[in-house]
C-alpha cells in the first residue's frame, strides 16, 4: 500500500486520499488553535509571557529600553469588557518613585507618543542605570524620578542587576532581570558617627555581615525617623558612634531606617 503522505513530483496527480485530507485538516485545525502562541521567530516557540502591550502616555516618543511607569489599563472591565478580555493594554507614564517604584516596564522597541508597543515586565533586558560611589554595591535597580531613560541602583527593587558595564559613578549599561524583587531587606550596621534621634539627619554607617561579624567594606546612610517619629522617642536622644544597629530599606523614602540600636544615650 502506498504512503498517503508521500511527497510527489511535478506532473504527478495530487494524491487525494481520505487519510491525506484528514491529516491536512488536522494540521490546519492545530495551527488555528495555537497560532497566537507561536513566537515571531517561529519554530514552535511559545510567545514571550514577559512582554506586555503598553501605550506611551508620556506625550513624547521613547526609545528602545526606555522605562515607563505602569498606570493601570486602557480598557477596564467596566468601560470595555471585551477590550479587557481581548488582552490588556497598559498605560505607560513617566515614572515617579511615589507612584511607580516596583511597577514599571522596559520598552522592547521605540514607541511613539500615544502609540502602543511591546514592553518587558518579566525577564532579562538591557537597560541603563545610574551608579554612584555610595550605591555601587547595591544589587537591584528601580525607577528614577521623572526619568524614562535610566533606572537607579537600590538595595531592593524590581530589577535584579545581573551585569553592569561600569562600577564607577555615572550612567552605564546593564543587564537586569525584571520581576525578581527580593521583598523587604535589612542590614546590620555600625554607626561611623553619632546620629541624633528624630532630627531627620542621617549618619554614615558601615555594613557588617558574616559569622563572625566583620566589616564588609560597604557603607550606607542610616536615618532615625523624622519630626513625627523617632526610635529614641525623644528629639534629645542620640546614638553614639560605634553603636550597632539593624536598618531596613524603605522604598517610598529611598532611605535606610533604624529599627533598633545597641545603645541610646541622651
Amino acid at each position: 500500500m502506498s504512503d498517503p503522505y508521500r511527497k510527489f513530483s511535478a506532473g504527478d496527480p495530487p494524491p487525494h486520499t481520505v487519510a491525506r485530507e484528514d491529516k491536512i485538516s488536522e494540521v490546519l485545525s492545530w495551527y488555528a488553535r495555537t497560532k497566537d502562541k507561536i513566537g515571531a521567530a517561529g519554530g514552535g516557540l511559545a510567545a514571550d509571557a514577559g512582554l506586555i502591550n503598553v501605550r506611551n502616555d508620556t506625550n513624547q516618543a521613547v526609545g528602545q529600553f526606555a522605562i515607563l511607569g505602569i498606570d493601570g489599563v486602557v480598557f477596564t472591565p467596566a468601560a470595555n469588557l471585551q477590550g479587557f478580555k481581548n488582552g490588556p493594554i497598559f498605560k505607560g507614564a513617566t515614572p515617579t518613585i511615589a507612584a511607580h517604584d516596583g511597577n514599571f516596564c522596559v520598552t522592547a522597541a521605540p514607541i511613539a507618543a500615544n502609540s502602543i508597543g511591546k514592553a518587558r515586565v518579566v525577564g532579562l533586558t538591557p537597560v541603563q542605570i545610574s551608579v554612584t560611589n555610595a550605591t555601587a554595591w547595591y544589587e537591584y535597580a528601580d525607577v528614577t524620578n521623572s526619568n524614562t531613560a535610566i533606572l537607579t541602583l537600590v538595595p531592593a527593587g524590581q530589577a535584579k542587576v545581573m551585569y553592569k558595564e561600569s562600577e564607577n559613578s555615572g550612567t552605564t549599561w546593564a543587564l537586569v532581570a525584571l520581576g525578581t524583587h527580593p521583598g523587604n531587606i535589612s542590614a546590620r550596621v555600625k554607626l561611623d558617627e553619632a546620629l541624633t534621634s528624630g532630627s531627620g539627619n542621617g549618619a554614615a554607617a558601615s555594613v557588617w555581615d558574616g559569622d563572625p561579624l566583620a566589616d564588609t567594606g560597604n557603607n550606607l546612610t542610616a536615618f532615625d525617623g523624622d519630626s513625627n517619629w523617632s526610635l529614641g522617642g525623644s528629639s534629645s536622644a542620640s546614638f553614639s558612634a560605634n553603636a550597632t544597629a539593624i536598618v531596613t530599606w524603605y522604598p517610598a523614602s529611598r532611605k535606610w531606617q533604624l529599627e533598633n540600636a545597641s545603645c541610646n544615650t541622651s
